[in-house]
């Protein structure tokens, strides 16, 4: 993850020491906090916080000089043994260039940016697993989507026999991206096993999963859950590149896949460019942001990759360590904010959409339900036939929200501003609003249910936000060139991004707003973001354009270094074992 001022302008980095950059990390919250509790008035164009830049007349932060000068200052030369290494990883991935390479995946990877519109975890391949030949004959004679459906309805009484004729050595792939597409969307667990348990590999995560049957009490399906991770008890699902079998054994035997995301999550990096694949290692180039590309080679174990070596140079050594000190503020900022996303999804906040459907904008859901919460309601209702919850079985809030209700909730929420839960034994409505560090309230967004005026209001606080206004609209009907274009310009989007598409739905102009997630290391290209058009949901670029293709990549508004600091400062620590990401 890198953070820019624009699209392809990096952020002046802050530097230190490896042992310092902790205390660094706080220092930047500190301060972006500071200037959140500095900030003048709003409506003049000084947001909630100010970073300390001085501003350009284009409205462009300026990074201070002087703290940079003074950081960059305290980086360490290399030591001897250091350098010394750095000199022996050029000739170790010069040997390893003469060794004989794995075959790999050559047809996904021509493909591949097109690859993100199918939901799963950024792999690469030792080799494709071996194909399926009923599937493969099914596909031969017609459509995929026909071939899968037809396929999953003649095996749907014999779990075992349908895994045999889709799966590949118990992977879900297909270098196809239509045949993928369909394999995803129709299968499931519960069509595929009927064992008490079993286990699912994503990438590096290895997974025991429990058969749950149908709870007619709060309308849940026969369904696999997750055991353990940040979502025990959440509903699993099998995604492209997972391998599912009854044992733990066989996930992890002779594995083919390889997950980049998890090791740039573990090396720091935010982008891979893989050369030459061999048994037991893979010699590559590491992006530590923009223009910063590291010869590398990463040692193989199992479906995970590791830093064994880095072929650096006093420059790069150094502008490697300013892109860590800077990136692990927006790596805590992201983590922030899908804590609470993770929290949104489980609570299956409503769309505000009476009459039904994402087109319905000016929905009055939400205005009754504040009216009903404020006065201590345990119900509301816009007409007297349809009844609506004020809280869930948890005493939770349930506020219906509109496409950009959903990134304001999001963002204010992360930053601590909430509705207050129900309170007591038992409980019973404690209606309130907790204060936090990031609030829209009195930025001059004229109508913050309107994802026009949210645009507008970021493009006014230059100081907290930086708008990219997409130069090129390619409507989602061009699949191929609309995700080439996104690898091509790789660097504008990133996680932790909101995004806004425009176009028609139904023949009327339409918006609607996401924010990135994950993007995949090799191509750049988004591969999951969340938005809320029916309830809250982690899906694909493809999950939510599809539905109306004629719509286009508008903008992107990036978060800059204030509010940054603030979700940061409110990040929770990573547990052990926490996932699964990309899980939907």
């Amino acid at each position: 993850m890198s953070i820019r001022l624009r699209s392809g302008t990096p952020l002046s980095r802050t530097a230190a020491p490896a042992l310092g950059r902790a205390r660094l990390a706080w220092a930047l919250v500190a301060a972006g906090l500071a200037a959140l509790a500095g900030a003048g008035c709003r409506g003049s164009g000084a947001g909630p916080g100010t970073d300390s830049s001085a501003s350009a007349s284009d409205g462009t932060a300026v990074p201070a000089a002087s703290a940079s000068a003074a950081t960059r200052a305290a980086l360490p030369p290399a030591s001897p043994a250091e350098q010394a290494s750095w000199v022996a990883c050029g000739a170790r991935r010069d040997q390893l260039q003469q060794e004989p390479a794995l075959p790999g995946a050559p047809a996904v990877e021509k493909i591949r940016p097109e690859m993100a519109r199918v939901r799963g975890r950024p792999l690469v391949w030792r080799r494709v697993p071996a194909p399926a030949p009923e599937l493969e004959a099914r596909i031969a004679k017609g459509k995929a989507l026909t071939a899968v459906r037809d396929l999953i309805h003649k095996r749907r009484k014999d779990p075992a026999a349908l895994r045999r004729a889709v799966l590949r050595e118990g992977y879900l792939f297909h270098e196809d991206v239509e045949v993928a597409l369909a394999l995803v969307e129709q299968l499931s667990l519960v069509k595929l096993f009927d064992e008490p348990e079993i286990w699912l590999q994503r990438g590096a995560l290895v997974m025991a999963l429990k058969r749950m049957p149908k709870d007619k009490q709060y309308f849940l399906p026969e369904r696999y859950v997750y055991t353990a991770g940040d979502r025990p008890g959440g509903q699993a699902e099998i995604l492209h590149g997972d391998r599912v079998a009854v044992t733990r054994a066989e996930v992890e035997k002779d594995v083919l896949s390889i997950d980049v995301l998890d090791a740039t999550a573990v090396g720091g990096f935010d982008r891979i460019k893989p050369e030459h694949l061999t048994a037991s290692a893979l010699v590559a180039a590491l992006r530590y942001g923009p223009d910063v590309w590291v010869p590398a080679v990463l040692d193989l174990d199992g479906p995970r990759l590791r830093v064994g070596c880095e072929a650096l140079t006093p420059e790069l050594d150094r502008k490697k360590k300013e892109f860590l000190a800077e990136d692990a503020l927006a790596r805590r900022a992201l983590r922030r904010l899908r804590e609470t996303i993770r929290l949104e999804i489980d609570e299956e906040l409503p769309f505000d959409a009476p009459k039904g459907g994402e087109e319905a904008e000016e929905g009055d859901l939400r205005r009754e339900f504040d009216r009903a919460y404020k006065q201590g309601l345990r119900y509301f209702a816009v007409d007297p036939a349809h009844r609506r919850d004020v809280y869930d079985e948890k005493g939770r809030p349930l506020p219906p929200q509109v496409c950009i209700d959903f990134l304001v909730d999001t963002l204010e929420r992360a930053g601590g501003k909430w509705y207050a839960p129900m309170q007591g034994s038992p409980p019973k409505p404690a209606p309130a609003r907790t204060k936090g560090l990031l609030d829209f309230d009195g930025m001059s967004l004229d109508n913050r249910r309107s994802v026009a005026s949210f645009v507008e209001m970021a493009k006014t606080h230059t100081d907290l936000f930086d708008v990219w206004d997409n130069p090129k609209r390619i409507p989602f009907t061009e699949r191929k060139e609309f995700f080439d274009y996104l690898a091509d310009n790789a660097d504008a989007l990133d996680p932790l991004d909101l995004v806004i598409i425009f176009g028609t739905k139904k023949g009327k102009p339409h918006y609607h707003s996401m924010i990135v997630l994950e993007k995949d290391p090799v191509s750049g290209v988004p591969t999951l973001i969340v938005s809320n058009a029916v309830v809250p949901k982690e899906q694909t670029l493809e999950g939510i354009m599809q539905i109306s293709p004629k719509r286009s990549i508008k903008n992107r508004i990036r978060l800059k270094h204030p509010w940054v600091a603030a979700l940061a400062s409110l990040a929770a620590e990573p547990k052990p074992g926490d996932g699964p990401p990309s899980d939907g």
